[in-house]
This record gives C-alpha cells, structure tokens and sequence, in this order.
C-alpha cells in the first residue's frame, strides 16, 4: 500500500508548506517529510468525533495542504464525520489521504473501537462531488496474503510473509485507500479593491 501511495506523496512532500497526520507517523518515517512540517494530531486531544466548534479543531481550521489518516478509519463510529475533520484541516486544494482495510481481522480493545470495513466503493462514497475534487481509491491484497494476515499483523517483519506484498490482485483488496483534493483554490486570493482582507 505505501508503495503505491509512494510517487503521490513524495511529490507533495516539497510541494506544501503544512502537514498533518492523525495518529500515526508514516508521512515522516516512510515518505521522507521534514518533521519540522509535520503536526502529529494525536488521540484523545484530536478525537474524530469531536463536534468542529471544539477546540482544537477550530484552531486548525484551514492551516493544513495535506492531511494522512493511516490506518484510524475503521475505528472510528462515523467515518462521514471524520472525513469532514479532515476536510475543516485543509486549506483550500489541500489534499486528504485515507487509509484503511477491507479484508482485516477485527482488532480492537477497552480503548479502540473497530467500526468498518470499506470496499472501493464505500470509501470513494465519503468524498462527495461538493466538498471535493479529484477522488482517486486504490487498493492491495492477494489471495495468500489473505490466508496469512493474522499472522501477518502480529509479525510484518518476517521475510516470508513480506514476500507476499509483491503482488496485488484486484479482486482481493485487503487494504484500501483514498487521495481526495478540497474543492478550491489552493492559492490564496488575491486582494481587489473594495475588498476586506480576514473575513
């Protein structure tokens, strides 16, 4: 999966000033980002379910070009509400990323809930037309890799279960993920006369 997103998000990486990501550390220890351009929102302060008045989402409105949500879908209760978490983050023609799994055993505890599974489809559903532009789903899996993944999950530094990342078929999707840009213009507008700058 993360070689697949690969060519996308390392050209964003010098692309844009601001990044985030929710939970996780992927955008710096697989994609190369600088840390110093990266925010680490962390759970329970950056709780997907929050209502978008609270305060940390309010302050972050808008500040981010690229947001990474990896691996933190599935476990929240209602997935459309965290997308538009994600979406109040960007800036206008900032970009999402989403991943997630399809095909994956149930993994939860006291304090994680596990909510869902999405299929291709079902993931694409959660960036409507109106919020955003250039909805891109991908996915992985294969047949073996499908018969190991629970040993997989426990050991994904063993050799001979990381040989199976090397094929993909399609009809098989294990993992699944989505590159979503916010409706807008990523650059800032120009001021005209008549104007006023901050409303």
């Amino acid at each position: 999966m993360y070689e697949a997103l690969r060519p996308f998000l390392e050209a964003q990486r010098d692309r844009f000033a601001e990044a985030a990501e929710i939970s996780g550390t992927a955008l710096v220890d697989e994609f190369g980002f600088s840390p110093e351009r990266v925010s680490h929102l962390a759970l329970p302060v950056y709780d997907l379910m929050l209502p978008p008045t609270h305060g940390p989402w309010a302050e972050r409105a808008g500040t981010y070009d690229l947001v990474l949500i990896d691996q933190v879908l599935e476990h929240v209760p209602s997935p459309g509400v965290a997308i538009d978490r994600l979406r109040q983050l960007l800036r206008e023609g900032g970009w999402a990323v989403v991943t997630t799994v399809l095909m994956f055993p149930i993994h939860d505890d006291d304090t994680t809930g596990d909510y869902f599974r999405f299929s291709p489809r079902a993931l694409r559903s959660l960036f409507p037309g109106r919020f955003w532009t250039e909805v891109s789903v991908g996915t992985w899996g294969n047949r073996e890799a499908l018969r190991h993944v629970t040993e997989w999950r426990r050991n994904n530094k063993d050799p001979a279960l990381a040989s199976l990342a090397t094929t993909n078929e399609l009809d098989t999707p294990i993992m699944v993920w989505a590159t979503a840009r916010k409706a807008g213009d990523p650059r800032p507008p120009e001021p005209h006369a008549g104007s006023r700058l901050g409303r």
